[in-house]
């Protein structure tokens, strides 16, 4: 793009923002248009490549100023200013099947993203998240986190979405699934098969059993309802095992749905979460670049980010 054509955007862009954030200081939205602009042109979140990319008018030192400013900023609310913003991103699901990557990762080495993707072509994009500490304990219980990150998520959806949470090995739970049922959403989890740390299932004859015993081996393609989750008092689920030859391990998937092929299809999606990761490396945003070291700093960032890979997808579109 030509110097005059991103100006031209740039102040579309600031003047959509400022629309959809009329309670938000003038000041702080316009930095954050530019920061959101400034981070999808240099393909990065390095402030002074940011600063570089954007046609301002200014010194870069002076523009790397002001974006570390608007993060060190403590007015900068990102749930408030998320929250402004997420109806109008999710607009356009009315009345589908929404697919919720559910999953915790790693940043920075210092931090842990608790994060609620939507599934959208080949990537997921984060529409709720905490920013918590990797190597200390968390400040407020899981189960609290995702109450409050489903609610949010559940007052920006359209009407007429049916919703189902996905989640890796790490995350089933009865209490995420609990969660999920509170607002009718639908859960779908990947089970470990290990002996040592797997979960015992509860058979329609009565009969408990650790859930490694379903696996009979390669080839098995096998589902059926079960109830899991013994130290809570049982959930009724459906355990589907999926074994593909030359694969070295089972899928072993419980959901709230019946069992089968449709919770395979729906899983298989999850790994578009994995892409998603790869963008935010240093293959895409690279973020790892960032020496933000204070969480809530780093949550203004991770808005910046967010925003930037919706504006793109959107663009691309």
């Amino acid at each position: 793009l030509t110097m005059s054509t991103r100006r031209r955007l740039l102040h579309d862009w600031a003047r959509q923002v400022g629309a959809l954030l009329p309670e938000v200081r003038v000041t702080r939205t316009r930095t954050l248009a530019l920061f959101v602009l400034g981070v999808a042109w240099a393909g990065s979140v390095a402030l002074l490549r940011v600063a570089e990319a954007l046609p301002v008018g200014v010194k870069d030192a002076s523009t790397e100023q002001r974006l570390r400013r608007w993060l060190k900023n403590p007015g900068v609310v990102v749930r408030e200013v998320w929250a402004a913003l997420l109806p109008a991103l999710l607009a356009s699901r009315a009345g589908e099947e929404v697919l919720l990557v559910l999953d915790p990762t790693p940043q920075n080495g210092r931090f842990t993203v608790l994060a609620l993707g939507l599934v959208c072509r080949r990537r997921v994009l984060p529409v709720a998240w905490r920013v918590l500490p990797q190597q200390e304990r968390w400040p407020r219980p899981q189960r609290e986190l995702l109450r409050e990150m489903f609610a949010e998520v559940a007052a920006a959806l359209p009407p007429g979405c049916a919703v189902t949470v996905v989640g890796d090995r790490a995350l089933p739970s009865a209490e995420v699934v609990d969660l999920c049922r509170e607002r009718g959403w639908e859960a779908l989890f990947r089970l470990s098969a290990d002996a040592r740390q797997g979960h015992h299932a509860r058979l329609a004859d009565g009969r408990t059993c650790p859930v490694w015993e379903l696996v009979a081996g390669p080839g098995q393609r096998w589902s059926g309802p079960v109830e899991l989750f013994k130290a809570a008092g049982w959930r009724p689920m459906a355990v589907t095992i999926r074994w593909d030859r030359g694969q070295a391990e089972p899928w072993v998937l419980a959901s709230t749905r019946p069992g089968g092929a449709d919770r395979v299809r729906e899983y298989r999606r999850r790994a578009h979460a994995e892409a998603t990761y790869a963008d935010g490396k240093t293959r895409g945003w690279d973020i790892e670049a960032s020496r933000v070291t204070l969480r809530e700093r780093f949550d203004r960032l991770l808005l910046v980010l967010h925003l930037a890979t919706l504006w793109c997808l959107s663009l691309g579109a």
